[in-house]
Formats: C-alpha cells, structure tokens, sequence
C-alpha cells in the first residue's frame, strides 16, 4: 500500500490508511515509535509506560497475598 507524505506546518505528515489502521487497533491520539533500521522508517505502537505514583494510586492499602513465613533465620539476617 503506498500513501503520499505531506507537509504539516513546518513538519512531514504521513496519514495512516484506515485499513492498516483497524488492523493494527491505532485510533487518533494513539502514540507510535519511529525509528529507523537498514534506511526504512519503522511505525510500531508504542508500549505503554508507567508511572509508579499511577499504579500506588490504584492500591487500596490492602494486602493482597498473605504473609510466607521463611522460617528461622540460617545466616546473618537480622528480622
């Protein structure tokens, strides 16, 4: 499939046909990664990225699993 890239302000734009679209489940607002390997520009779906204070923030300061005993100490741990 070919598309024709144009220009977006003082930017190069490259529209997404809506077929590749649907295939690879990308919806406006959807961030990609760019790069480039052996001379040709490589679109994939960026991976998702945490922040820890998000996650903190769905846990509702329950424990989930209960506590494993490990038994005595054998060396030098200090409990």
């Amino acid at each position: 499939m070919q598309t024709v890239i144009r220009k977006w302000g003082n930017s190069l734009a490259l529209r997404v046909p809506q077929a590749l679209a649907a295939d690879l489940q990308l919806v406006e607002g959807a961030m990609v990664s760019m790069t480039i390997e052996d001379h040709t520009l490589v679109v994939k779906p960026a991976r998702k990225r945490f922040q820890l204070s998000d996650l903190l923030a769905q846990m509702d300061g329950k424990p989930k699993h209960p506590e494993s005993d490990w038994g005595k100490p054998e060396g030098q741990e200090v409990w």
